[in-house]
């Protein structure tokens, strides 16, 4: 998008009808970038794994349907994959969360 001139793109996304795709691009780019600042000041893997699970949880549903819990959390924080199974694991058996194939399905009231 950056090597566009903003006009070409704009008569790109208008004529292929294109809007939608880059409404969704940009929207996750978005999620990726912002919350950083904001999730970096937890003090352990439960809370950042707790504070991405509210945030997926809060996507619209047909969106958190297709997010990897895995993959959402990972690209936003330096912490293991193992880390976020281990916390992953522990709030399901609680009745936390329900999870299926990397996607959350279902979110309880957690502190």
């Amino acid at each position: 998008m950056w090597i566009l001139d903003s006009n070409i793109a704009f008569d790109l996304f208008t004529e292929k009808n294109l809007w939608q795709d880059a409404f969704f691009i940009i929207r996750s780019y978005l999620y990726i970038c912002m919350p950083k600042g904001k999730l970096i000041h937890k003090s352990s893997a439960r809370e950042i794994v707790i504070e991405h699970l509210k945030e997926i949880w809060a996507l619209d549903e047909p969106e958190r349907h297709t997010t990897s819990v895995y993959n959402f959390i990972l690209s936003r924080n330096n912490i293991s994959r193992s880390a976020v199974q281990k916390v992953v694991r522990e709030l399901e058996g609680s009745g936390d969360i329900k999870f299926y194939r990397g996607k959350l399905i279902e979110l309880n009231e957690m502190a």
